[in-house]
């Protein structure tokens, strides 16, 4: 049996759980895991974020007896943290503790379901969701990396957590053998949602995954199957660590805004236009939507540029080739170069998203059927954005 907390343990762990309830993240039949099954005791080594910046720095070593203050305050902390870094790049993490429990509301767990988790990361997760499906249910976990399923086999097996099965594998095809399951939770952002996890859900199952898109947000995605498709919508906006494995593995990344290709365009003729959001509203949320917009229409032709200067954010661009032209969407304008198709495309994209009512992430249905491509529609208007 695990040893008794310490009260300075016992205080943080109390105050994510009020925390938690405050914010209404989900029902008490869910948080109240939040304070039986304690974050720290999943954690051996993380990567705290540096001040001022976010990025994580150099492994904080954690002890299940552990009761520095401040690292207690980290841990108990509503945010994800960094467990394993690659060239300095964060591979695995445990989840944001109130996105958790939102998405395990989403799923509507509850006694006796059955539930496959891609990316079991630290495996509290599980724990928590082994707790939540009770005695009758269970949780199957797929986790890529050998080294974090092994380790969260044994935290799991050291916390007395039960009806939790780790299996070490590629989670793009899902549990094969293990289902079918009342839900589908993925911790990961993934580009895309494989025919596997469709085939493995239960009749009314419920699939809640980060859906990733190019400008680096992974937007949650709750779809409910019935009759051999999946239906629902984009419920939050949420980052996930991205996904390993599968086809994905080299899902391309934003170009730089001093990728040698991007240089070459912009040394062509250039002409800008003034961009009418006065009509429709805020410019950044607005060159979001209309970027999402670009891709389901030319998602062949279709470009993401990272800023500059350490600024956060993506561009959204269109590129044309035979002649070269390229059309960047900025936050008051449209920078065009070379080929006015470029621009022209654009253009034309832009005045059927005004017309369409200028939909937003949030507008749109989404339905997957497993052989076709995602489909998104919105008032009479089918979008294929393929996977």
């Amino acid at each position: 049996m695990p040893a008794p907390l310490t009260s300075a343990q016992e205080v943080h762990v109390e105050r994510l759980y009020q925390y938690l309830r405050v914010q209404h993240a989900a029902p008490e039949s869910v948080l109240k895991w939040f304070r039986a099954i304690p974050r720290h005791r999943f954690l051996e080594t993380v990567y705290l974020p540096e001040r001022g910046t976010g990025t994580p720095r150099e492994a904080v070593h954690i002890a299940p007896e552990t009761n520095d203050p401040a690292l207690l305050e980290s841990i108990y902390a509503d945010s994800a943290l960094s467990i394993q870094l690659c060239g300095g790049i964060c591979t695995s993490s445990t989840s944001q503790p109130s996105l958790m429990a939102q998405m395990m509301s989403d799923a509507e767990l509850g006694p006796g379901k059955r539930v496959l988790e891609i990316g079991t990361a630290s495996g509290w997760n599980a724990a928590l969701m082994s707790g939540v499906v009770g005695p009758d249910g269970e949780v199957v976990s797929v986790e890529v990396d050998r080294l974090l399923a092994t380790a969260a086999r044994q935290r799991l097996a050291a916390e007395g957590v039960e009806r939790v099965r780790v299996v070490e594998g590629d989670g793009y095809y899902g549990a094969p053998g293990y289902g079918p399951f009342d839900a589908v939770v993925v911790t990961v952002a993934c580009p895309g949602v494989p025919r596997a996890w469709l085939e493995q859900m239960a009749e009314d199952g419920k699939l809640i995954t980060p859906f990733a898109l190019p400008d680096g947000s992974a937007p949650m995605l709750r779809l409910v199957r019935q009759r051999g498709s999946c239906s629902g919508r984009f419920v939050r906006q949420s980052w996930f660590v991205s996904v390993r494995g599968g086809p994905w593995e080299n899902w391309p990344e934003p170009l730089s805004e001093q990728a040698p290709a991007l240089a070459t365009l912009r040394r062509l003729p250039e002409r800008r236009r003034a961009l009418p959001w006065g009509k429709v509203g805020d410019g950044r949320q607005l060159h979001e939507a209309l970027g999402l917009f670009l891709l389901l229409h030319e998602p062949e032709r279709t470009i993401t540029i990272r800023e500059g200067d350490g600024r956060p954010g993506i561009r959204y661009a269109l590129r044309v080739t035979n002649p070269d032209g390229l059309a960047v969407i900025g936050d008051h304008e449209l920078a065009c170069y070379g080929d006015p198709a470029a621009d022209a495309r654009l253009q034309e994209l832009l005045e059927a998203w005004i017309e369409g009512g200028s939909p937003r992430l949030y507008d749109y249905r989404i339905t997957v059927d497993g052989k076709a491509p995602l489909v998104l529609t919105r008032a009479g208007t089918a979008l294929a954005f393929e996977l």
